[in-house]
């Protein structure tokens, strides 16, 4: 390993809890689980992703994921695929279902039980004459490719490229199980700052289970796909459900899904330019959508604004005119603003006013360079 991917491996893993043994975590986690839970641990991911509600939003974003990718890399019928990390199968299984030939790997005996059960008591074929294509085995990517699996399609990381310590080793291993022309998928959230209620979360559940949940930065995923020659790549946005264009509470909704993608790291990649070729698709293109995406005039915008509370009120202000965030310090100076008796139309007149906000009329106009 040279200094670069050493370099790399030492930044995405700096602030893990200390004294875990990562594989050993994984290995056990749906014992934990189950130890925990009940036999409810066990049924959760053998129906994954059909999870029960009243919110229904984990089953909606799962589906959701998985069907935008399937028809973005639009593999023809018996397509070999591997899915790396598989957990229980359950996109291995919907991949069979499609009529691809799976083989899902995974760290976890447990895990890789699940998943031949669930196949095992699927009672429909794909079709009259054609069964299931899905096999599975423990495999630990990070030690080495899989035996004897050569020339596969594609390659998915569905919200698993997190649970590597390693992920240069797994990356360029599952490179020696695809065609020359092969790609891999990752669709996964991205990493949030160290100082947000969500890394306590990640962290706790660390700690709590003992198995690597570490999420990436874009830039950390770029980083990694360079090292391990994955040059070709474009990442994705993604954009889901029933929209009235004539309804303004739909068309908010569209954009705050819009402006969630830096939110994901939703990317396919390859060694080889064809993939993107074929779709007449620039690689390594960057993601820089303009803000706001579906808009009205800004003026109207204020007084036609539905009712919300302040918090959401300078987010939305600060997405629409300034394209981005406004940060915890700006979001909460504008809110103490709103208390203590300022005006919404003065806060929107000052944003709308400074130089920040012309500059990005200039830029997206095409006015600057």
């Amino acid at each position: 390993m040279d200094k670069k991917e050493q370099a790399f491996l030492d930044e995405i893993n700096a602030h893990l809890p200390e004294g875990v043994d990562w594989k050993q975590g994984a290995k056990e986690y749906l014992r934990r689980l189950i130890a925990e839970e009940g036999p409810h641990g066990e049924v959760f991911h053998l129906i994954k992703p059909y999870f029960g509600g009243p919110d229904f939003s984990v089953f909606f974003d799962e589906m959701y994921g998985f069907l935008n990718m399937t028809q973005r890399l639009a593999l023809p019928t018996r397509s070999r695929v591997l899915d790396i990390a598989c957990g229980p199968g359950w996109t291995s299984h919907f991949l069979a279902k499609l009529g691809h030939e799976v083989l899902g790997v995974d760290i976890s005996e447990e895990m890789i039980a699940l998943a031949r059960r669930r196949i095992a008591e699927e009672p429909y074929r794909v079709f009259a004459d054609q069964p299931l294509s899905a096999e599975f085995r423990v495999h630990d990517m990070e030690q080495g490719p899989i035996e004897g699996a050569q020339g596969y399609d594609a390659a998915l990381f569905e919200s698993a490229l997190h649970h590597f310590y390693d992920p240069i080793s797994a990356l360029c291993h599952v490179a020696e199980g695809l065609s020359p022309e092969g790609v891999i998928c990752i669709w996964e959230g991205t990493a949030p700052p160290m100082d947000s209620p969500t890394f306590r979360e990640i962290y706790g559940v660390m700690e709590r289970y003992q198995t690597l949940e570490r999420p990436y930065s874009r830039d950390q995923i770029r980083t990694l796909l360079e090292l391990t020659g994955f040059a070709h790549y474009e990442f994705f946005a993604q954009v889901n459900g029933f929209f009235n264009p004539a309804f303004k509470g739909d068309l908010d909704a569209l954009n705050g899904q819009l402006a969630s993608a830096d939110s994901w790291n939703i990317v396919i990649a390859s060694r080889s330019p064809a993939f993107f070729d074929s779709l007449d698709r620039p690689s390594s293109a960057p993601l820089n959508l303009p803000r706001p995406y579906v808009s009205w005039d800004d003026d109207a915008q204020v007084s036609e604004m539905p009712a919300r509370d302040d918090v959401d009120y300078v987010s939305h202000l600060f997405e629409t005119l300034l394209g981005r965030d406004p940060g915890e310090e700006g979001r909460e100076h504008y809110v103490r603003e709103l208390k203590n008796g300022r005006s919404r139309q003065d806060i929107y007149n000052e944003i709308k006013g400074s130089g920040e906000y012309r500059a990005r009329q200039r830029a997206l106009s095409g006015q600057d360079g």
